[in-house]
């Protein structure tokens, strides 16, 4: 056979490409042919023994490889496209801000809020107060309130005090935010966005509160509320009673709007009144209206004051009365804490009479409980 022949054959044979007729010519011409046989013998061993591969083998490999070639190919692709869906709807949220929808301004914003939880899970309430959105300047532009400090310190003080009452022997199991879109604005625009705050304690009680984000761009606890439906923003007073936490949050977070009105009348009492002077003041609400005195006016200063002695707020309340004989004045201070009013003691009560009868008198010193 023609030595080029052989010798294209030969690097075939290194390579185990070539039949076994074709390595039986080359070995049968190697025999003879000088050149031919010291080519082939420069060969490596491996390669002079090496099986000619399985046509169909190779295929089979060939088509497994390509299978899961295709279906790596299908996974990224379903991932790719989960991927653009989830960055199309973020993207569609972010544009329209519509109810109930999610965007990337509330994934960012829920990891902000996150913080606020952990300052309650963890009772570190001074951060809390620091960070929280209705800040003791924004107190001081809606009340007139001079005493910053003070304030901020009862706070932590009722906050801490008030949740080792309620949570105090159980530990934390789960913190969860959820935030998206809601209605707001002055036309119903969904301008605002909400974050429900949900702490879940090992004892089965769990809290909830809920954020949104003030314009100094630091966020602000709207409500709260437990297990058993109590809520921090109950009017109810004996049912918010049932978890003072929550009394405390309603004080410490809307100062501009709890225990106050312009002026304030009757029911405003009946509401916020602590429970151990609620009774009594009732009764002697009742007896002064049985005993046929008439209220003419109710008035109270618009700004809180603190008593630097007995570290509490109060206002200072006046009451006109009369009865068919006379007018009476009745001063006092009303302190209160997070649970509510205290009646005030005695010697703290002033009354100016006119012409009215003792009994009226003496019923406005009684009037408070």
């Amino acid at each position: 056979m023609d030595c080029k022949i052989i010798k294209d054959l030969i690097p075939l044979s290194e390579e185990g490409l070539c039949s076994e007729e074709s390595k039986a010519m080359i070995e049968e011409h190697i025999k003879e042919c000088e050149s031919c046989r010291m080519l082939y013998e420069k060969m490596p061993v491996d390669s002079k023994s090496a099986p000619v591969p399985d046509e169909k083998e190779t295929f089979k490999k060939v088509n497994r490889k390509m299978k899961k070639l295709t279906w790596k190919s299908g996974i990224c692709g379903v991932l790719l496209l989960a991927i653009l869906g989830v960055l199309g709807y973020l993207t569609f949220g972010q544009i329209t801000k519509m109810e109930g929808l999610h965007s990337f301004e509330t994934i960012a914003e829920s990891f902000e809020v996150r913080k606020m939880a952990k300052y309650i899970a963890d009772k570190d309430f001074d951060s809390l107060v620091s960070n929280h959105g209705n800040s003791v300047e924004d107190l001081i532009f809606l009340s007139g309130l001079t005493c910053t400090e003070e304030l901020r310190n009862l706070d932590v003080k009722y906050l801490s005090e008030s949740y080792e009452k309620v949570y105090g022997n159980s530990k934390v199991k789960d913190i969860s935010v959820k935030s998206q879109y809601m209605l707001g604005g002055n036309f119903g625009e969904a301008s605002i966005i909400a974050h429900l705050v949900t702490i879940e304690y090992d004892s089965g009680q769990q809290l909830e509160a809920f954020f949104i984000k003030d314009s100094n761009g630091l966020y602000k606890l709207f409500s709260a509320s437990d297990e058993n439906g109590n809520h921090s923003l109950d009017s109810d007073a004996k049912k918010s009673y049932e978890n003072p936490f929550l009394q405390a949050l309603a004080y410490f977070s809307y100062h501009s709007n709890y225990l106050k009105t312009y002026p304030i009348d009757l029911a405003f009492f009946e509401d916020f009144f602590r429970p151990e002077y609620y009774d009594t003041y009732i009764y002697n609400r009742k007896e002064f209206y049985d005993a046929g005195y008439k209220i003419d006016n109710i008035y109270q200063n618009i700004d809180y004051k603190y008593d630097n002695e007995k570290d509490l707020l109060y206002y200072d309340v006046a009451v006109h009365a009369h009865d068919e004989k006379g007018s009476a004045v009745m001063t006092t201070r009303l302190y209160y804490d997070y649970i509510g009013f205290y009646s005030p003691e005695r010697d703290t009560i002033n009354v100016v009479a006119d012409n009215c009868t003792p009994e009226l008198e003496e019923a406005l010193y009684n009037f408070f409980g």
